[in-house]
């Protein structure tokens, strides 16, 4: 972690701001849509994380998901991707 990091406090263990810096490059998490606030929360969070590790990159990606069987309703959900 470096000085600046130390400086914005500590990220409270699960939440997503502190999964978010524990991923690797190639990793991801999902996340779900819930609508335009739980899309705001999670620019949030990657901002911060960003913030925390300012070497990693992320990307977040809509994705819409089905059960193999069809027989329940269709949900969406952010697929958050760190990419560096």
């Amino acid at each position: 972690m470096n000085d600046k990091a130390k400086t914005l406090g500590t990220l409270q263990a699960g939440s997503l701001t502190w999964l978010l810096t524990k991923l690797m490059p190639g990793d991801y998490l999902m996340e779900p849509d819930k609508g335009e606030w739980s899309r705001k929360f999670c620019v949030r969070s990657i901002k911060t994380a960003s913030e925390h590790e300012p070497l990693a990159k992320y990307a977040m990606t809509l994705c819409f998901g089905i059960q193999h069987d069809g027989l329940a309703m269709p949900f969406r959900f952010f697929r958050i991707t760190r990419v560096k």
